[in-house]
């Protein structure tokens, strides 16, 4: 079928559609209509890896690959490790911040900070007020 749009023609060829015929009739408007459905769709659905509950499935019903085991989990010393160091970044930025505060409320242009110049480590004498205590603030 030869079609034209905006001066351009081209060639046109409809894919056929296998259909079966249904067993409903209608009337349109006085026209009778002859429903019909397709043999198969006409669309293929995509397929999704899903998990409900925990539970890994696909929309296809396809089987779905056993999971990989879980990676071991880290020793006691590099936990510790970690945490540790979490704790000095805390006590760090916590110090950085109160500093810069300090340094603008009385009018310093620098920054101010806490952490001496050997190996990034607190100084010993700001390093004991940082410890946790336990008397709570109300």
């Amino acid at each position: 079928m030869k079609l034209t749009y905006r001066g351009v023609t081209y060639d046109y060829n409809p894919p056929a559609v296998s259909t079966t015929p249904a067993p409903a009739t209608g009337t349109y408007r006085g026209v009778d209509v002859r429903f019909r459905n397709p043999a198969k769709p006409l669309v293929l659905q995509p397929t999704l890896d899903l998990k409900y509950r925990n539970v890994a499935y696909r929309t296809d019903g396809s089987p779905v690959a056993a999971p990989a085991p879980e990676a071991a989990r880290p020793s006691m010393a590099s936990r510790a490790r970690a945490l540790m160091m979490k704790r000095h970044v805390r006590m760090e930025k916590r110090d950085r911040v109160s500093l810069t505060r300090a340094a603008q409320a009385i009018g310093l242009g620098g920054v101010m900070t806490a952490v001496s110049n050997i190996q990034g480590k607190m100084q010993h004498d700001v390093a004991w007020s940082h410890e946790p205590s336990a008397a709570s603030m109300s």
